[in-house]
């Protein structure tokens, strides 16, 4: 949510890629080192391209004009 609020003019791919890296690289092991969750037959890799796609839609939902008059 920060990241869609500052620096808005940077090129969201380039936000997607950061986001993408810290959440499945460093967010994801950490939780299954605290013990949330366990994975089966799934690696960090896979959550990669998928993180991006959720930041790239959720930074075009925020775009939207019908939030202009929030």
């Amino acid at each position: 949510m920060l990241s869609l609020q500052f620096k808005h003019e940077t090129n969201p791919f380039l936000k997607a890629v950061i986001f993408a890296a810290l959440t499945a690289f460093i967010g994801e092991p950490i939780f299954m080192w605290l013990g949330f969750y366990t994975e089966i037959k799934w690696s960090v890799f896979y959550s990669f391209p998928i993180y991006i796609v959720i930041y790239l839609i959720s930074d075009r939902i925020s775009k939207a004009k019908s939030f202009d008059t929030l």
